[in-house]
């Protein structure tokens, strides 16, 4: 099963948690993460935001688009709808069919392919 992960700012150590899990889990995991920070770990693909021209322009709509509006000051609204745009760069870039994505702090206690 492919698992990506989608990440803003500095890693917390549950990301790193959470990752763990699931190639624990699910050691046939490929696992895919799009973050505008560097990742430690091994054997995943990772797609870099600073360096996705289309992520950059969704990125700097966005910031526009929410820029004087009640939503300026609160990030959810913008990293949920950057997310999604996240998730589509990922599927793209590495050509995937199928994949599965929760939030970063959850854990999984079986392999998606067995629920």
């Amino acid at each position: 099963m492919n698992y990506l992960f989608f990440y803003l700012g500095e890693l917390p150590d549950y990301f790193y948690e959470s990752i763990k899990i699931v190639k624990y889990i699910d050691p046939d995991a490929s696992i895919y993460i799009c973050s505008d920070k560097q990742n430690r770990i091994e054997n995943t693909y990772a797609l870099d935001m600073n360096t996705s021209k289309n992520l950059i322009e969704k990125k700097e709509t966005l910031v526009k688009k929410f820029e004087n509006t009640p939503f300026e000051k609160n990030s959810l609204w913008y990293t949920s709808i950057l997310r999604v745009y996240g998730l589509k760069a990922l599927q793209d870039s590495f050509n995937l069919k199928s994949f599965v994505h929760f939030d970063s702090d959850v854990i999984i206690y079986k392999s998606f392919i067995e629920l």
